[in-house]
């Protein structure tokens, strides 16, 4: 299942065998082993644009596959580019802002604390099954949400030193008026 589902993930066909290393980006993930047909249903290759999938189904039945796979798999893929993808919202909503408007910084701050609580999902909380919190983990990874994640909580605490300067100097400029 491995090597079937890397030269899918290569698109070339089944007959070559190849291996490449400088893909380090890549994760494998693989189903539960069946003891009685002694092999793996299904097994998939993660990479931060695809996901790879080589499953094992003795009726071929192609249709229940994209069902199960649109029911199981898509919406993690799914909750994990949108918490990269809102991330990287929050990147252009920073740089637009003037630093001097303690409002619309207090607006932000709160949308981004929001997103950090209520936006996020973290692996362990996603599924019972390891295989399914396993692909978004990887998913999480090879996208770089995670930094992306560390990176908005360190810009709260910026947005939030600025804006208590910024208040303390309109305090302290007022008082002397």
């Amino acid at each position: 299942m491995k090597k079937l589902s890397f030269i899918l993930h290569q698109m070339i066909p089944l007959e070559f065998d190849m291996d490449d290393p400088s893909e380090e980006d890549i994760h494998y993930v693989f189903a539960v082993r069946d003891y009685d047909h002694n092999s793996y249903r299904w097994g998939c290759w993660i990479t931060s644009q695809t996901i790879s999938y080589v499953i094992a189904d003795e009726q071929m039945d192609f249709d229940s596959e994209w069902i199960a796979q649109a029911e199981d798999g898509l919406p993690v893929v799914i909750l994990a580019l949108y918490q990269k993808y809102t991330c990287l919202r929050f990147n252009q909503l920073i740089t637009d802002v003037s630093t001097q408007n303690t409002k619309t910084l207090k607006s932000l701050k709160q949308l981004m604390l929001n997103f950090k609580a209520f936006g996020t999902v973290a692996p362990a909380n996603l599924s019972r099954w390891d295989n399914v919190r396993q692909i978004y983990r990887y998913l999480m990874d090879v996208n770089g949400v995670n930094g992306a994640l560390e990176d908005i909580v360190d810009k709260l605490n910026i947005l939030a030193a600025h804006q208590e300067a910024v208040e303390q100097t309109l305090c302290y400029g007022q008082s002397r008026s």
